[in-house]
């Protein structure tokens, strides 16, 4: 698993809220689906070797943002908008797509997959 203590105590932080350990245990699910899917967006292998699997660290903010979408969006999975007493919260389909000019110029400063990224071009 590509999780580490010091992600789930950055995203509890960020979501500001006392997790049970059925909570804590989905964090650490978005979380390692949330790198998974950014390593393969940049074309970078899995390192068993290393504690978080060779995830490039500078691109943890995108996982703790990623991550508290996600975790504001539960119970309401599927849904494009929600609106709750005068609050309303939009949700995007593709929570990785705000990011991807900063994932491409991850993978043109690092030279990685000869400068592609995948899913945009």
């Amino acid at each position: 698993m590509l999780t580490t203590d010091d992600d789930l105590n950055r995203a509890m932080t960020m979501i500001d809220v006392e997790l049970s350990d059925k909570d804590q245990n989905r964090i650490k699910l978005y979380i390692n689906n949330v790198k998974q899917a950014i390593m393969t967006l940049i074309g970078v292998q899995s390192n068993s070797d290393e504690d978080d699997g060779g995830f490039p660290q500078e691109l943890n903010y995108i996982v703790d943002e990623v991550v508290t979408a996600k975790y504001n969006k539960f119970h309401n999975e599927g849904m494009d908008m929600v609106t709750e007493e005068g609050l309303t919260l939009k949700f995007s389909s593709d929570d990785l797509q705000p990011y991807y000019v900063m994932l491409q110029a991850w993978v043109d400063n690092h030279q990685v997959n000869n400068g592609k990224a995948i899913g945009w071009e």
